[in-house]
């Protein structure tokens, strides 16, 4: 029995998370480096700041199409407590995301995530995969997969929240 549990939790730990982080959950914590070389610490916007997490790569045809959207979205909310954090899971890291988005710029921050730290931590086994985060550190939205549809009920759900 001991030999079996050990086993199972040394394929967790080899495979990644066995678990996922759902709506009504706290955040998970994250510290990943920018394109700049500056660490972004989730203590320095979990419970202050409305965040999206897009977790992302440079060959995921789905992850190009969200970007626009969330773009659009942050700049309707500009002047709102909101932060966007694209974390890119590509395994070359900064080699191959930094040439990516200087050729196609975005507004967003790009963060590396080439060891999936934080992906493991929010259990994203497929992306994209974008979170909604409140200004408690709660998680509030999470859609896997791209669709116009869960990008409108993320806006409809800022928009809500930024009324009151």
């Amino acid at each position: 029995m001991k030999k079996t549990l050990l086993i199972f939790i040394g394929i967790i730990l080899l495979t990644g998370s066995a678990f996922t982080l759902e709506v009504g959950e706290d955040a998970a914590t994250f510290a990943n480096m920018d394109l700049n070389g500056k660490f972004q610490f989730s203590k320095n916007h979990v419970g202050k700041d409305w965040i999206i997490i897009d977790f992302f790569a440079t060959y995921c045809i789905p992850c190009k199409e969200e970007i626009p959207e969330l773009e659009l979205i942050l700049e309707e909310f500009k002047n709102e407590a909101l932060e966007c954090f694209v974390m890119a899971t590509d395994k070359d890291g900064d080699k191959i995301v930094e040439p990516f988005f200087q050729e196609t710029p975005t507004t967003l921050t790009v963060l590396i995530d080439r060891y999936m730290v934080t992906a493991k931590r929010y259990g994203v086994d497929s992306i994209p995969t974008v979170f909604l985060i409140d200004n408690n550190g709660k998680i509030v939205f999470k859609a896997v997969g791209y669709s116009k549809e869960a990008v409108e009920e993320m806006h409809a759900i800022l928009t809500e929240a930024f009324s009151g």
